[in-house]
C-alpha cells in the first residue's frame, strides 16, 4: 500500500499555487502467457488548490505489452489507489497516435511530452535526467521548462504575448519561438542584432539603417536606435564627418580623414662607407586609412612609397654614398586631408678602403733571421688611418712568416729562415677597408748550419761498419742541401754533391766505435751528436785457465774468469766444466762435467779420490763459436783424521782469501 497523500505534503512540495499531476505507481507481478511480465497501473490526478479530482481514463505499460485498465473513479483525499485486474490487449493497427490519451485523444501520455516543432499530432518520451529528476515521467502540457536555479525543478515559460508564436517554450533551455526575424531573447520581448524600438503591440522592431561606410558597425542603441559610429563620423546613422574632417570612406578605420601629426623622424643604421638604412613607423596620428611617404636627403626627395593601415614600419637603403661622408634626413608623410614633416636626423658613412700608393722600402744590410722596413705614411679623404700591417710569406708553399700591426711607419720581421726567399706586402686599413702595397721579394742572409742529426751506424761484418747521415734541417746557405734554393743560377749547383755515407773496415770483432757528422757551409759549421755501434761477433780467441782448489778428500772447487771482449769476440752464451783423464796412449780423454750459465763463474766437483791430481779446462761459446782453456790442476785432500782434514781445509781457504784480496 502506499502512504496516503495529503494537502499539506503537497503545499509543502510543490506550493498551494502550483497545479501538478501526481502520478501513482504500483507493480503487480503476473504470469502471462507462462512468463513472469510486470504490470504498471498508472492513474493521474490534477491538483488545484486543496481539490482533487480523478482522470475517467488511466493506461498500463508493461514491459512487453501494451495494457489497457477498466475506468476507475474519484478517489477521496488521503486515501490510497488499489491495483485493479488488467487484460491484455493487443494494439489497434488503426491506431495513429497510440501516446495520446484523453476523452478527445488531445494530449500526451505520462512519460511523454508534445512534440510542437516536429510533429503537432504525435508524442516524444519525456528524456528525464536520472539524477536530476524524481522520477522518468514529465508534464505533457507545455509552459514550463526545467531550471537549475529553481528549487522546484522547473520555471514557466513567459513567452511574451505578441513577441513570440505561442507560449511554448524549449523544455530544456526554456527558449520561445520568435515570430518576426527582428525580435530575440528567450522570451522573444526585445530586438536582435541591427534592430531597435521593439513595439509590445506588433512585437517587431525596426531595422538601424546604419550608415554603411561611417558607422562600425550595423547594430544601434536597441532603444534610441543611434549607431555606433567610426572615430571622425557622426550623425544618429553615421553618416556625417566630424568639424575639420572629410572624405568619408568606407576603407577607412576613421570613417573621415583628417590631416596626419607628429611624424617620427626616420631612424639611420649606418651598413658600410656607401649605404644607410633608413626605417620609420607611421604618423602618433595618422587620420586616414592610408598615408603617402616622401624621403629627402639633404633637402632632396629620393623615395616615396604609400602604406595602408594597418601601417607597418618602413624601410629604405639608401646607396651609392661617399665614404666617411655626413648626410641629413627627413619624411614627409600625407593623406587626402593634407601632410606633415618630421624633424631632420644627421647620419656619417663609414670610413672606406684607402686610395692612393703604398711604397715599401727594405733597410739594408740584410740578417740571417729578420729584415728591417720603412714606408711613407698615406692620407687619403677615405677616413682616419687605424693601422698598418706588414705581413711576409715564404715563396716556398707560401707559409706564413710573420706580422706587424701598428701606426709606426717602419718594423721589423723577426724568426726568419737564413737564406730563404720571403714576400713582403704592405696594408694601410681604415675601419671600412685595407689598402694593398706591391709584393717587395727579400733573402735572407746566410747562416752556420744547423740541426745536423747523428749518422745511423749499421754493423756489417765483425770487422765492417756502415755509416750514412743526412744534411742538415736547416742547411742557411746554398748548395746541394738547401731545400728552398732561392738563387736562380745556373752554376748554384755546378760542384759534386757531397757524400752522405761510408764503410770503415779493418775494425775489432765485437768491438764498440763511436761517430758523428761535421757540416760546413760559407757562414760556419755545426756537429751532429754522437751515435756508437759494434762489429759483428767472431769466434773466440782466448779463454784463461781455471783455478782449482781442495774442498775435501773427496771434492774440488774449480772457478774461472770471464775473458776480455776482445778475447771473448761476442756475447758469452754459457761455459762448460771438462775433466781432463790422462792416458798411457793418446788421446787425452776429456769429459763435460757441467754445463754453466753465462753468469756463472764456479762449480764443485764432487765424488772424487783422496789426494789425488785432477785436470779441468773450461770452454766458453758464443754466437759464432767455442774455445777450451788450457788446463787447470787441483789435488784432492789426504784422507785421514777428521779434525786434521778439517784445519788443513780451513787453512787453504784462508790463504785463498787473501790471495783474491791482494792487487
Amino acid at each position: 500500500m502506499t502512504s496516503p497523500v495529503t494537502p499539506e505534503i503537497i503545499r509543502q512540495r510543490f506550493g498551494a499555487a502550483a497545479l501538478m499531476c501526481l502520478v501513482f505507481v504500483r507493480v503487480q507481478k503476473m504470469y502471462l502467457m507462462d512468463r513472469l511480465e510486470a504490470s504498471v497501473i498508472v492513474r493521474d490526478m490534477c491538483l488545484a488548490d486543496s481539490a482533487i479530482s480523478a482522470r475517467k481514463d488511466s493506461t498500463i505499460y508493461s514491459s512487453q505489452t501494451l495494457m489497457a485498465a477498466a475506468p476507475v473513479t474519484a478517489i477521496p483525499l488521503g486515501q490510497s489507489m488499489e491495483i485493479l485486474p488488467v487484460t491484455k490487449i493487443q494494439a489497434s493497427a488503426s491506431a495513429k497516435k497510440m501516446l495520446l490519451v484523453g476523452l478527445r485523444c488531445d494530449h500526451c501520455n505520462f512519460g511523454y511530452k508534445f512534440r510542437h516543432n516536429v510533429n503537432k499530432a504525435g508524442c516524444e518520451p519525456c528524456q528525464c535526467h536520472i539524477h536530476g529528476s524524481v522520477n522518468e515521467f514529465c508534464n505533457p502540457s507545455t509552459g514550463f521548462y526545467v531550471s537549475p536555479h529553481s528549487i522546484n525543478g522547473c520555471l514557466p515559460c513567459s513567452c511574451h504575448t505578441t513577441g513570440s508564436v505561442n507560449e511554448v517554450c524549449d523544455n530544456l533551455t526554456g527558449q520561445c519561438i520568435c515570430q518576426d526575424d527582428s525580435v530575440a531573447g528567450m522570451r522573444c520581448d526585445h530586438c536582435g542584432p541591427l534592430y531597435y524600438g521593439f513595439d509590445s503591440e506588433t512585437g517587431k522592431c525596426q531595422r538601424c539603417n546604419c550608415h554603411p561606410a561611417g558607422a562600425i558597425n550595423g547594430t544601434c542603441h536597441p532603444i534610441t536606435g543611434q549607431c555606433v559610429c567610426k572615430q571622425f563620423v557622426t550623425g544618429s546613422k553615421c553618416d556625417n564627418c566630424v568639424p575639420g574632417a572629410g572624405n568619408l570612406d568606407a576603407h577607412n578605420l576613421f570613417g573621415c580623414s583628417k590631416i596626419p601629426s607628429q611624424q617620427p623622424p626616420p631612424e639611420g643604421r649606418v651598413l658600410n662607407s656607401s649605404a644607410i638604412r633608413l626605417t620609420w613607423n607611421p604618423p602618433d596620428s595618422p587620420n586616414s586609412n592610408r598615408l603617402t611617404y616622401q624621403l629627402y636627403r639633404d633637402a632632396s626627395g629620393i623615395y616615396t612609397t604609400e602604406d595602408h593601415y594597418p601601417y607597418s614600419t618602413q624601410v629604405f637603403t639608401d646607396t651609392f654614398l661617399y665614404p666617411y661622408t655626413s648626410y641629413s634626413y627627413h619624411l614627409e608623410a600625407s593623406n587626402v586631408r593634407g601632410s606633415t614633416s618630421s624633424s631632420t636626423l644627421t647620419y656619417r658613412t663609414q670610413p672606406g678602403v684607402p686610395v692612393g700608393n703604398l711604397h715599401l722600402n727594405p733597410i739594408l744590410p740584410v740578417g740571417p733571421h729578420s729584415i728591417s722596413f720603412n714606408w711613407t705614411a698615406l692620407s687619403n679623404n677615405s677616413g682616419p688611418i687605424v693601422k698598418y700591417i706588414l705581413r711576409c710569406a715564404s715563396t716556398v708553399g707560401l707559409q706564413p712568416c710573420g706580422q706587424h700591426e701598428g701606426l709606426e711607419t717602419f718594423a721589423t720581421i723577426w724568426n726568419l729562415v737564413p737564406f730563404t726567399r720571403y714576400s713582403f706586402y704592405l696594408q694601410a686599413c681604415t675601419s671600412g677597408g685595407c689598402l694593398l702595397s706591391q709584393q717587395v721579394a727579400v733573402i735572407t742572409a746566410q747562416a752556420p748550419p744547423e740541426e745536423q742529426q747523428p749518422p745511423a751506424v749499421q754493423s756489417i761484418s765483425s770487422t765492417e761498419l756502415a755509416v750514412e747521415w743526412e744534411h742538415p734541417k736547416k742547411p742557411n746557405a746554398s748548395g746541394w742541401f738547401n731545400p728552398h734554393p732561392v738563387l736562380e743560377s745556373a752554376n748554384e749547383n755546378a760542384l759534386r754533391p757531397p757524400l752522405t755515407s761510408t764503410r770503415v773496415t779493418d775494425l775489432d770483432p765485437y768491438t764498440k766505435y763511436e761517430f758523428r757528422v761535421l757540416a760546413v757551409n760559407m757562414a760556419g759549421s755545426t756537429f751532429s751528436n754522437w751515435t756508437s755501434q759494434r762489429t759483428s761477433e767472431a769466434a773466440p780467441v782466448f779463454m784463461p785457465p781455471p783455478s782449482v782448489f781442495p774442498l775435501s778428500p773427496y771434492s774440488l772447487s774449480v772457478s774461472w774468469e770471464k775473458p776480455q771482449d776482445n778475447e771473448a769476440r761476442g756475447e758469452v752464451m754459457g761455459y762448460s766444466v771438462n775433466v781432463i783423464t790422462a792416458q798411457k796412449v793418446l788421446p787425452v780423454l776429456s769429459q763435460v762435467l757441467y754445463i754453466a750459465a753465462a753468469h756463472e763463474q764456479s762449480y764443485t766437483v764432487t765424488g772424487l779420490e783422496p789426494y789425488r791430481i785432477y785436470s779441468f779446462t773450461i770452454t766458453l761459446c758464443n754466437r759464432v763459436g767455442c774455445i777450451s782453456s788450457e788446463q787447470g790442476m787441483g789435488q784432492t785432500l789426504a784422507a785421514g783424521d777428521k779434525n786434521i782434514v778439517c784445519s788443513a781445509f780451513q787453512q787453504m781457504l784462508l790463504e785463498n782469501v787473501e790471495g783474491n784480496r791482494s792487487p
